[in-house]
């Protein structure tokens, strides 16, 4: 029995190391549920946007901002649910200060949104569609980007705090843009990178 136990001290060290590793790997949870839903909301829903708007003002297919911002906000609130349950089903594993942390987190995400949903009920009448569709996803995507971020920072995960440097960094860069380039800028760096940062990370995993 003796000769199954690590002979010498580096090597039980590695093996405490991928212990470690072994469990982090069974609380975190799944990227495909944390990350891809996201990304499949904004390449889908910021798609529909650029196909409302084009890169020129006229519309490639004339589905209106209204149906596009319908198809947006309803793959974000799938995609939100998703997450919190990934997120709460890992963090049942985990007792104590943690777990309690993660529920906090998981509920400011619709606080977050309901607050942003005001904001745009005020901004409304001031603006016109454009200006309103352009601020109020420049909004939204504040609030993700600093989300992430701070869920990183919470569950020392660093590629979500990563993945929320780069979704503030495209939303900004994306803002000065007309409607039709934002859409797709969003679309195709925060939505597809969002799904490849996912598939990577549970290919890892």
């Amino acid at each position: 029995m003796n000769d199954q136990l690590p002979s010498t001290p580096a090597e039980m060290m590695r093996l405490i190391e991928q212990q470690q590793a072994e469990a982090v790997r069974r609380l975190s949870p799944d990227p495909l549920l944390t990350y891809v839903p996201w990304g499949v909301a904004w390449l889908v829903g910021f798609g529909a946007f650029f196909l409302t708007y084009g890169l020129d003002g006229h519309a490639l297919v004339p589905i209106g901002w209204q149906l596009s911002l319908t198809v947006l906000m309803g793959l974000q609130v799938v995609a939100l649910a998703v997450m919190i349950l990934a997120i709460r089903r890992s963090a049942g594993r985990i007792r104590g200060e943690s777990s309690k942390s993660w529920a906090m987190w998981g509920s400011i995400w619709m606080a977050g949104f309901l607050v942003v949903g005001f904001v745009d009920m005020r901004l409304g009448p001031m603006l016109s569609d454009t200006q309103m569709a352009q601020i109020s996803t420049a909004l939204a995507m504040l609030v993700t980007g600093m989300l992430y971020m701070a869920g990183g920072a919470l569950g020392r995960e660093w590629p979500m705090f990563l993945l929320g440097c780069w979704v503030m960094l495209v939303d900004g860069v994306a803002v000065n843009f007309a409607p039709g380039v934002q859409a797709l800028l969003l679309s195709l760096l925060t939505g597809g990178g969002t799904i490849v940062a996912g598939s990577l990370m549970r290919w890892r995993a």
